[in-house]
């Protein structure tokens, strides 16, 4: 997947130095890379998972209270599903800058982030765009992302808008877990067979890059 935003959407300053901040985004995303249980990254229902929820009479109306509010003040130790049912891996998962042009032929920077991964839940990438960007942008503290990935207590985020969201190839590695993978970057190139062809993905870029 690949996912674009404006540059001046991670950060206040006009006059920001742009490699600091792909540099500072960049540190954030490397939160992701691995194998992590992303119980805080899907929109997914309990049911959807194939497991039950724990004291759910008892939470349904905290639960709606909570989920009312956009950015949390505090966290509130609601118990999340963990398992290997909301494990994901991610191989890659960094920021470069991309140049687009408009109708009037103006270029725009934008920032593109460069997901590669395997078993993503719904709305996974949008959740973890947003969570990055409110950490970039001081929001969130970036020990966030560590509770959120590492311990079992709910922590909920925006979703980022879907717009930004391109799913650019997909293929299957010739490891089904992926563990290994994740945990060796040397392996990175030989992770999936590509399905399309070189002449295919081509055609793909112009697309994305003349139309998306």
């Amino acid at each position: 997947y690949e996912y674009f935003l404006p540059l001046n959407v991670l950060h206040h300053d006009a006059n920001s130095n742009c490699d600091q901040v792909l540099s500072a985004f960049n540190t954030i995303l490397e939160k992701y890379e691995g194998s992590s249980s992303f119980h805080n990254f899907h929109r997914l229902s309990a049911k959807e998972l194939g497991s039950k929820k724990k004291d759910n009479s008892n939470n349904n109306n905290e639960d709606r209270e909570y989920n009312s509010q956009r950015i949390y003040e505090y966290w509130k130790p609601i118990s999340r599903i963990m398992n290997e049912k909301t494990r994901t891996v991610i191989y890659k998962c960094n920021a470069s800058l991309f140049t687009a042009k408009q109708q009037d032929d103006i270029d725009v920077e934008l920032v593109k982030v460069t997901i590669k991964g395997q078993s993503f839940l719904l709305h996974t990438i949008r959740l973890m765009m947003s969570a990055a960007i409110l950490v970039q942008r001081g929001v969130l503290p970036e020990v966030a992302l560590d509770v959120a990935l590492q311990t079992p207590f709910q922590i909920l985020f925006p979703k980022a808008p879907a717009e930004g969201l391109v799913l650019v190839d997909s293929g299957f590695g010739r490891n089904s877990n992926g563990q290994s993978y994740a945990l060796n970057p040397s392996d990175h190139a030989h992770v999936d067979e590509v399905f399309m062809s070189e002449d295919e993905y081509t055609t793909s870029e112009v697309f994305k890059i003349e139309t998306i």
